[in-house]
């Protein structure tokens, strides 16, 4: 005899299995985003600006919202018929072009989980999906910043070989940052993905006296920026 749950379709899947977990876990009608349709990345080369052609149209099954407005989460979903994690891969594409931290997918069987800011993954039962409380917890955990900690400044160089593979990461950490009252600053390679809250950037890393020149002006307009003190590092004066 086949099972009435196989013969289900993702949109009755969705309605009677994950739209309740998501919701039994806290996330309120008002939070929870369905199947909009999401202009993508708008890319730039040239002096052309234009949307990719493969992010013109986003249209993510669920997009989770915190009490604020930021994008949080974002599930797939697959009828019964596919694993729990057979649409993460899309979901981790929607999460990393949306710059979103979590990624899930379900079949209405179960959640399965992508991390950004761990790399880790992780399959949980429909009544374990995690709130907003949650996520926001683990998010700060994850980025490493402690509000009660007395650095003022976290300081981060972003190099192209790996920052521009983890936009999200950056993205979220900044925004926990910016919640948190505290100026994150991001020395970052030209080459990497544009964010906000941007201030200093540092040609790529050619071991070179243009490298080291490029570099030094940026600490020095660090140093200067934070303590208000006009410095030279190796001779080289800070620009303007």
């Amino acid at each position: 005899m086949v099972s009435l749950s196989s013969n289900l379709t993702e949109e009755e899947v969705k309605l009677r299995y994950i739209t309740p977990a998501i919701e039994k876990a806290g996330w309120g009608k008002n939070r929870i985003r369905m199947e909009p349709l999401i202009e993508g990345r708008i890319l730039i080369d040239g002096g052309e600006s234009y949307r990719s052609r493969n992010t013109s149209h986003l249209k993510p099954d669920y997009l989770l919202m915190t009490s604020g407005g930021k994008y949080l989460a974002v599930v797939e979903a697959k009828n019964m018929d596919h694993s729990i994690s057979e649409g993460i891969q899309q979901s981790k594409n929607y999460a990393s072009i949306l710059d979103v931290p979590f990624a899930f997918s379900s079949n209405g069987v179960g959640f399965y989980e992508f991390d950004f800011n761990t790399g880790l993954t992780r399959e949980l039962s429909m009544g374990d999906f995690p709130s907003e409380d949650e996520l926001l917890a683990r998010l700060e955990s994850g980025c490493g910043i402690d509000k009660d900690s007395a650095v003022l400044y976290p300081m981060h160089y972003d190099g192209v070989a790996s920052h521009s593979k983890y936009l999200a990461r950056d993205v979220a950490k900044n925004d926990l940052c910016s919640r948190l009252g505290v100026k994150i600053i991001r020395i970052r390679e030209e080459g990497c993905p544009e964010i906000s809250r941007i201030i200093y950037s540092v040609k790529p890393s050619i071991m070179g006296t243009e490298y080291f020149e490029s570099l030094s002006n940026v600490i020095s307009l660090v140093i200067k920026d934070i303590l208000d003190v006009d410095m030279n590092v190796d001779g080289i004066a800070p620009t303007s």
